[in-house]
């Protein structure tokens, strides 16, 4: 059987693979001339880094035994800041920090009466107030929101919370790392090595996708096969047939210092306050754990790229629409960050290529509804988180 992937990020790389080993011929169908998507690492002055801060992580044994099939990897547990009035706090929030606050008294009272195990999940805004307050809400995560998503928080979803809800919360406890998981770490080389090995039995058709119309139609031609897997986004699969999807990406400002660390303890730190026109710094070698004399940080500023799905009612309406139609096709599945309209992590992302690599063989066999029961299905992965 002959499986056409398109698009060669973490996703459809890691399909190749499985399907590969499964004894299918594998095409993927990819616009650069790198594979790896957002995963994928560039160089400057031999200096890595990649399109927002990758870091392995999850709770899942199967996940990082399969990815250290391919490569070493370096444990690593990140520390990440966000600028307050001028002083580095701890991100997530931790209670430790509440005392730092002009306001730790009001905020104190505020937590004292909130049920933070019953949220308001009528937008990001009501979540975000039920379970950590008004105060807190309003300097650590309004500016930031409205800042990186260009609109009012109260019109996007709470969905985006319930995917990054583990970075939402008030931390208690001692530990003020990030990713509290039982694994956790960046590649001993970096992420082209893995992306190289997963796909290197697969055969590479270098173009873009212009519209799938019962097979997928690539700088002009047909691109035949006996089943399809898309990992690009749906309305650009479909010629934006119900609209267009909404995402927020970044734009990366790098910059090449001559200075052992920017931050002395902190991977990253958040910048909600107005006066920045960056989002976000990014000092990698806090995060690939390369020595080198010199440093490289990554200023982040919001943009309109296809990075970040956009959590809206309308939006999730559109996404319906799509989904559905997608699952009129018996040889037509969709999977992953744009392919879903989700944010995955990498560990989520594989798990989504085991349970897709299970359905293939009895896909056609089901309806449209099962169909689509199966891709929220497997989308619910995402919200779980790891």
């Amino acid at each position: 059987m002959k499986v056409v992937i398109l698009g060669g990020g973490l996703a459809g790389c890691t399909m190749g693979y499985l399907l590969c080993r499964e004894g299918y011929e594998v095409i993927i169908v990819e616009k650069e001339m790198q594979l790896g998507g957002m995963c994928r690492t560039f160089y400057k002055d031999s200096l890595g880094y990649e399109i927002g801060p990758h870091i392995i992580y999850t709770n899942s044994k199967e996940t990082i035994s399969f990815i250290k099939r391919f490569i070493d990897i370096v444990p690593n547990a990140l520390y990440l800041g966000t600028q307050i009035d001028g002083e580095i706090l701890s991100y997530p929030l931790h209670i430790d920090d509440i005392a730092k606050l002009k306001d730790s008294d009001k905020v104190i009272n505020e937590l004292t009466h909130l049920n933070s195990n019953e949220p308001n999940y009528t937008n990001f805004e009501t979540y975000m107030t039920s379970t950590v307050g008004k105060t807190l809400y309003e300097l650590f995560y309004y500016n930031y929101t409205k800042k990186f998503w260009n609109i009012e928080p109260q019109r996007l979803s709470s969905s985006w919370a319930k995917t990054r809800k583990s970075q939402l919360v008030l931390r208690k406890d001692k530990d003020k790392s990030a990713f509290q998981v039982k694994y956790q770490g960046y590649p001993k080389t970096d992420y082209n090595d893995l992306i190289t090995k997963l796909s290197k039995s697969c055969k590479v058709v270098r173009g873009t996708v212009e519209n799938f119309i019962g097979e997928p139609i690539v700088n002009g031609e047909h691109i035949k096969g006996d089943f399809y897997i898309n990992t690009l986004s749906l309305d650009d699969l479909f010629s934006q047939r119900f609209g267009r999807l909404s995402y927020r990406g970044i734009k990366q400002e790098i910059e090449i210092l001559n200075q052992e660390h920017y931050f002395k303890d902190y991977a990253w730190v958040y910048y909600p306050d107005n006066g920045f026109d960056y989002t976000r710094i990014c000092e990698y070698k806090h995060i690939n754990l390369k020595s080198n004399p010199r440093t490289l940080i990554a200023k982040e500023l919001p943009t309109d790229a296809k990075h970040y799905p956009f959590y809206s009612q309308e939006t999730e309406n559109i996404f319906n629409k799509y989904i559905e139609y997608l699952s009129g096709f018996n040889n037509l599945v969709s999977l992953g960050r744009l392919g879903l309209y989700i944010y995955t992590t990498m560990g989520v992302t594989i798990r989504m290529c085991f349970e897709i690599k299970n359905l293939i063989k009895s896909y056609a066999k089901l309806d449209k509804e099962q169909k689509n029961k199966e891709h929220m299905k497997i989308r619910a992965i995402a919200e779980k988180g790891e």
